[in-house]
């Protein structure tokens, strides 16, 4: 048995495809002890995991994170300087192993100041430096973060000294104290989705959709099976988007299909108002199990999401919201898996086009 210790940010996206593995790594035997916060202690104890409360050692509510990478680094960063010293607190026994996520700093830094074996778990695209080389259109909105960024830069360089000199951890200031590899990485889409995957080398392994039943998910709407099912979402984070989503019941009101439209929340819900009759409107709903009906997924192009809706064999329209969703967004139509709308173009004209040809021309699904 090897006791190990998982550190994952309090977000939907980075624990739900890390939970199947830690599960599987307890079934066979192992003690897995999963720190985070209390609104996911219900799923992480469900997956058979011990769990320990960070509440109160975290500032951060990382379901709203912030779009400029310099501002994420610096989130990131104060809370390792919160959580380190509650871990140090706890006179925990040490772990033969470390599982953290790629933006779980605190447990990269737990894993190096107490020199315990680490594996990286990373629930985006794997991103190294020259990456950012190879993707202009990447490259160029880093750069436009730079300017807002540079007081969050100014942050984290003071909170990297501080995090060395207080545990004699190396951390760099800015985006680079993110995405803290391993010698192991494990990488939750194919070889083939991640763009360069050949030159990543042999500390990553693409291991594919992590997909496992999720029982705490909300019971499935009663939507009709005679008409293609029509599923919109735009995850966990940037949801509020109520401009967005009357677009898109102008988009399908007039089409033979149905449409299930998830806004993340009940005010949203409220916000429409009357709905056309082949649109449901839900505050979440089940996704894993929508998607096995699905023919078409209107999505923001979160990592989840998209593995997800791959996996079940739907073809995407990704509308992204940030930065990082319009990379995943540009390779599903480098794949000829679905295709792309700006935000700003997402009218309801073209997000109907768009629909119509993912729906017509069998070569995407």
């Amino acid at each position: 048995m090897h006791r190990t210790y998982a550190f994952l940010p309090p977000a939907y996206g980075h624990i739900n495809p890390a939970l199947p593995y830690l599960a599987e790594w307890a079934r066979r035997g192992n003690e897995v002890t999963c720190f985070s916060t209390e609104p996911f202690k219900a799923p992480i104890e469900s997956a058979g995991l011990k769990f320990v409360s960070l509440d109160g050692h975290m500032r951060r509510d990382y379901n709203g994170i912030s779009t400029n990478m310099f501002h994420v680094a610096e989130w990131v960063m104060d809370d390792t300087l919160l959580v380190l010293p509650r871990l140090e607190s706890l006179d925990l026994p040490k772990p033969d192993l470390v599982i953290h996520d790629a933006l779980s700093l605190w447990g990269y830094a737990y894993a190096k100041m107490n020199d315990i074996p680490a594996v990286c778990s990373v629930a985006t695209f794997a991103f190294l430096s020259w990456d950012m080389v190879a993707s202009p259109r990447m490259m160029w909105r880093l750069i436009k973060m730079i300017p807002p960024g540079m007081p969050h830069f100014m942050q984290t360089a003071k909170m990297s000294l501080e995090i060395r000199k207080r545990y004699g951890v190396r951390v760099p200031p800015g985006p680079r104290a993110l995405y803290r590899y391993e010698n192991l990485n494990m990488v939750y889409t194919s070889a083939r989705m991640q763009p360069w995957s050949q030159f990543h080398g042999p500390r990553f392994r693409f291991v594919g959709p992590s997909i496992a039943d999720r029982p705490h998910a909300p019971a499935m709407p009663n939507v009709p099976d005679d008409v293609p099912l029509v599923y919109v979402a735009l995850g966990t984070l940037y949801n509020d988007r109520v401009d967005f989503y009357q677009n898109v019941l102008r988009a399908f009101e007039d089409l033979q299909v149905h449409v299930l439209l998830s806004t993340g929340s009940e005010d949203a819900v409220a916000k429409l108002g009357d709905v056309p009759r082949n649109v449901t409107v839900v505050a979440s709903a089940p996704q894993l199990e929508v998607l096995q009906r699905a023919s078409l997924f209107v999505t923001h192009g979160g990592m989840n999401s998209m593995n997800e809706g791959l996996y079940h064999g739907v073809p995407l329209l990704v509308v992204p919201q940030m930065a990082e969703q319009r990379y995943v967004g540009r390779r599903v139509v480098s794949l000829g898996a679905g295709l792309f709308c700006d935000p700003a173009a997402a009218t309801a004209s073209a997000l109907r086009h768009r629909a119509r040809r993912l729906l017509e021309d069998p070569q995407f699904k």
